[in-house]
């Protein structure tokens, strides 16, 4: 894989824990429930102009797509994490490593 996609799948997976991590101290910080429990009258509880469940929408999606980001971050790089434990083991000497990511290489050098 080349470097941009890789850079793209590196950027969405930040803003999507972004948005999981925000998301989840706006509902931490949110009251829930309301007047009765929900059933009564009173205007449900928002937060910058976001109804619980909306936050609530947001965090488990950019939740899930943390995750997908994740696996595919996984996939991309595994030739050089099933060689990672290689390149540590030998410290003394200095190691370069490379392996072939998708379209890419990709280099380590440890020691």
């Amino acid at each position: 894989m080349k470097q941009r996609p890789n850079a793209w799948i590196n950027i969405a997976a930040f803003v999507a824990g972004i948005v999981s991590g925000v998301s989840g101290v706006v509902l931490w910080l949110m009251p829930s429930g309301g007047y009765r429990g929900g059933r009564g009258l009173a205007a449900p509880p928002t937060a910058l102009g976001l109804s619980h469940d909306l936050w609530n929408d947001l965090h488990v999606w950019g939740s899930v797509a943390l995750v997908a980001l994740v696996l595919v971050h996984l996939v991309v790089h595994w030739c050089w994490i099933k060689k990672l434990p290689k390149i540590l083991s030998k410290p003394k000497k200095k190691a370069t490593l490379t392996a072939v990511a998708g379209d890419g290489v990709c280099e380590v050098n440890a020691g």
